[in-house]
């Protein structure tokens, strides 16, 4: 073999190797789910729809708003606000988590399973997969205020 064939064969092998270090994409470019989990803070994945939600409302008809739905929409089924159930304990949860985190869950809360690391670590200690409601952003936030007067 030749300089120029032995030259030629290492840069090939070269540009091979650094091709294959290259972390992994999906279709389009998006980023993978570990650099989406690196972008996940207190509020929940960016990428994911809050409606908008971004304090607890004290509005006394909104909580009553809130609490109707709260038991039309089934929830009262698997969550109790002093003790786990099918669901976790739901009592003094716009303390233990934002209010963007809150909104995000309950309007996406098969999104959120599969992009928060919270919300995936809630998921195995309650098997039983939160349903979505397709609630819009004024019956969440009307839930989530009548959860902050708990």
């Amino acid at each position: 073999m030749n300089n120029n064939a032995i030259v030629f064969s290492t840069i090939i092998l070269l540009v091979i190797a650094t091709a294959a270090c290259d972390p992994p994409q999906t279709e389009g470019g998006d980023k993978t789910s570990q650099q989406q989990a690196a972008e996940v803070d207190e509020d929940g994945p960016a990428g994911i729809d809050d409606g908008g939600i971004t304090s607890v409302s004290d509005d006394p008809g909104l909580i009553e708003e809130g609490e109707g739905l709260f038991a039309s929409q089934g929830c009262v089924g698997c969550h109790a606000m002093d003790r786990d159930s099918a669901g976790p304990s739901l009592g003094g949860v716009t303390e233990r988590r934002s209010t963007p985190w809150l909104a995000k869950m309950i309007m996406n809360p098969h999104e959120m399973v599969a992009q928060d690391p919270q919300a995936a670590a809630m998921s195995e200690n309650f098997p039983a997969p939160m349903l979505e409601n397709n609630l819009t952003p004024e019956q969440t936030k009307a839930i989530i205020a009548y959860l902050g007067a708990q």
